[in-house]
């Protein structure tokens, strides 16, 4: 079983973090590929369950992707759909590290 204070110590920090983000006015929204012919697919589930592994927060998932948290709340519950670019840019998220999200999310 995890520590909880483990836990919720890293949640703080991961908040923390994007709240310096925001506060500085910064967008760490990220660029769409330049490909965009190829047929891309999306699954509610499956970004639900991406976003978990790599431990990202909706807020801070929203401000890579350009769209609000509630956004991000209403694709996973499969309440919306995203639109061609957004789901062009889920594809660019997909293929980053966490360390690459990392730094993205640190880097303005």
């Amino acid at each position: 079983m995890p520590n909880i204070a483990r836990l919720l110590k890293e949640e703080i920090v991961r908040v923390a973090r994007l709240g310096k983000l925001l506060a500085k006015g910064g967008s760490a929204a990220v660029e769409s590929p330049p490909n965009e012919d190829a047929q891309l697919r999306f699954w509610a589930d499956g970004f639900r369950k991406h976003r978990a592994r790599l431990w990202i927060s909706a807020p801070a998932m929203a401000g890579l992707l350009g769209v609000s948290a509630q956004t991000i709340y209403n694709w996973e519950s499969g309440r919306s759909r995203p639109g061609n670019a957004q789901i062009a840019k889920i594809a660019v998220v997909r293929k980053m590290a966490k360390r690459e999200l990392g730094a993205k999310l640190q880097a303005k």
